[in-house]
């Protein structure tokens, strides 16, 4: 892995891909026996510029190159005059520190200040919060680069079930270790792993309402109860289906999409935008009732699931 500076910037808010590349690039700079001792972690809230600075021209120890990680980097306090300032620009761009790579991680790489000063000497590396109608794709892409191929229909549960990049890339951990044999990851193969004690998930419920099937929605719905997930849970996940909806049909517009996508367009074509604002207020109301109100979450699910039925066009 070739890099066009030895300051490497690793910002953004998608933590997994960001931890994930730092680790490919620790693993490329430090080969050999001497890896553990060049490699030098550094938390930015406890530490100075000037520790940066000595650490970062430090020589490595028996290898021929050192990595200064900073974590939490955004954190660090810069003073406006700090000495440690102007050396490390100095060093940065007469490139006088010639065999140690400083990596500076963090959310978000605020361009201002110090940070202006040090940018034109950096490489950066940028990892943006995936959003959840993306996740179809990067569970595919994942699991090809593991060697396993996977059912659209088995891309789509696990897409509805998780909502966390890092979660979900775990789980599809455990798939693997459970489908050595054929490498091909079936829906049945996620519910058995997965959800072994559920005989219905959450995505059955964006079935039943394109379908506008009311009863199969209630009777999804108080499965799912029985099984465990409450109504919070399933209220959250309708919130998250709506509002992925509205985004890829009427902000996205992507030219071309894969299954999931597909089904989140026909949410947003089936209930349209008025359809989905009042599907979201109705969403807001329940969970609101449910959390001051004394009954059963059987009666706030048929509630919500009566009104969603009935903004969609159904009628009884």
């Amino acid at each position: 892995m070739a890099f066009k500076s030895n300051i490497l910037i690793l910002e953004g808010e998608e933590y997994f891909l960001r931890k994930k590349k730092l680790s490919e690039i620790v693993s490329d700079l430090l080969e050999g026996g001497f890896s553990d001792f060049n490699y030098i972690k550094l938390d930015g809230k406890k530490i100075d510029l000037r520790e940066v600075v000595s650490q970062w021209q430090e020589l490595p120890f028996g290898g021929s190159l050192r990595v200064v990680h900073i974590e939490d980097f955004d954190k660090l306090k810069v003073k406006k005059e700090d000495k440690a300032a102007k050396i490390m620009i100095k060093l940065a761009r007469e490139r006088t520190v010639k065999k140690n790579f400083l990596v500076l991680e963090c959310d978000r790489f605020d361009k201002k200040g110090f940070n202006k000063e040090i940018l034109p000497y950096a490489e950066v590396f940028s990892f943006k919060k995936v959003r959840e109608w993306e996740f179809p794709a990067k569970i595919v892409q994942y699991a090809q680069n593991k060697g396993f191929s996977i059912d659209r229909h088995a891309v789509e549960m696990l897409s509805s079930s998780f909502s966390e990049l890092m979660t979900l890339y775990s789980e599809l951990e455990k798939l693997f270790s459970y489908k050595k044999s054929d490498k091909h990851l079936t829906v049945q193969d996620v519910r058995d792993v997965l959800f072994p004690s559920r005989d219905y998930t959450l995505f059955d419920l964006q079935d039943a309402i394109l379908n506008r099937d009311l009863k199969n929605l209630l009777f999804v719905g108080s499965k799912l109860l029985d099984s465990g997930i409450s109504y919070s849970s399933i209220s959250g996940f309708l919130e998250s289906t709506f509002k992925k909806a509205y985004e890829i049909t009427y902000i996205e517009k992507p030219s071309s999409m894969g299954f999931y996508q597909k089904k989140l367009y026909s949410f947003g074509s089936l209930f349209g935008k008025s359809g989905i604002e009042k599907a979201l207020i109705v969403i807001y109301k329940v969970l609101n009732l449910a959390r001051r109100g004394g009954l059963s979450e059987r009666v706030y699910l048929g509630y919500l699931f009566t009104h969603l039925y009935k903004i969609s066009g159904g009628r009884k």
